[in-house]
């Protein structure tokens, strides 16, 4: 487990860039 998690944070981080 966490490989979900680190995907799921560099999608917020792309979202919160745009």
């Amino acid at each position: 487990m966490g490989d979900k998690g680190e995907v799921l944070e560099a999608i917020l981080k792309e979202a919160v860039d745009l």
